[in-house]
C-alpha cells in the first residue's frame, strides 16, 4: 500500500461483529503516527443491537480491553439495525462509555467514530450528513462517518451544524463501487467525490 501519505485514520472493517485490525496493519499505522481502528458492527439484527446495549458500561469495557490487549486506538460504530426508542439512549451512552474506556485504557489518542445509520428515534434512516437525527450521537463520541450518498450541499450543512471546533469531526464516505450514489462512478469517477470532501 503506497497512499499512507493520504490516510489520517485507518480503520479496519469487515462484515463480523467485531472486527479487530491485524498487528501488521496496527504496526504499519503506529509507524506512520495514524490512528487504527477495528469496527463493531451490527447490520439488521435487533435482538443483537439489544443484547450490545443492556450493559452499555460492560460493552464498552469489553471492547476497551481488545483496543488494549490489541494496542489498536478504538472504534468505528456501525449500528445498522433498528432498535426501539428506548435503545436509543443506551446507544448514545455506549459511545460516550467507550470513549471514556478507551481514554483511560489506550490513551488520548483513542477515537469512537460513529457511522450514520441509526438516527434519534432508533430507525434506520441514513442522513447523508450530520444533522439534528444524529446529532446526539456526533456529542456523544469523537466523529461521524457519513453515509455516502451526500453532495456540497449536505457537506456545508454538516460543516454549519457541527460548527468551527468540530468541523473536521465529520467524514464523508464515499463508496468506491458507486452502489446508490448519484453524481459519480465506480472507480476512477469517485474522485470528484473526494475533492469534494477535502
Amino acid at each position: 500500500f503506497g497512499g499512507w501519505g493520504a490516510i489520517d485514520i485507518f480503520c479496519y472493517f469487515a462484515h463480523e461483529r467485531v472486527s479487530l485490525p491485524p498487528a501488521v496493519w496496527v504496526d504499519a499505522c503506529h509507524a506512520r503516527g495514524i490512528p487504527c481502528l477495528g469496527t463493531l458492527i451490527v447490520e439488521g439484527d435487533t435482538a443483537e443491537a439489544m443484547r450490545l446495549l443492556a450493559s452499555p458500561t460492560r460493552t464498552a469495557a469489553r471492547l476497551s480491553a481488545l483496543a488494549e490487549h490489541h494496542a489498536f486506538d478504538g472504534f468505528l460504530i456501525n449500528m445498522e439495525a433498528a432498535v426501539p426508542a428506548a435503545g436509543v439512549p443506551r446507544l448514545v451512552e455506549l459511545l460516550r462509555e467507550l470513549r471514556a474506556a478507551l481514554r483511560a485504557r489506550v490513551g488520548p489518542q483513542s477515537l469512537v467514530i460513529y457511522y450514520d445509520a441509526v438516527d434519534v428515534t432508533g430507525r434506520i434512516r441514513y442522513q447523508n450528513a450530520l444533522t439534528p437525527a444524529n446529532f446526539d450521537f456526533f456529542e456523544a463520541c469523537d466523529g461521524l462517518f457519513t453515509n455516502y450518498w451526500w453532495d456540497a450541499s449536505r457537506l456545508a450543512s454538516s460543516a454549519e451544524l457541527a460548527g468551527p471546533q468540530r468541523a473536521h469531526d465529520v467524514y464523508a464516505g464515499v463508496d468506491c463501487f458507486a452502489r446508490g450514489p448519484v453524481g459519480y462512478t465506480a472507480g476512477p469517477g469517485c474522485r470528484s467525490h473526494c475533492l469534494a470532501a477535502r
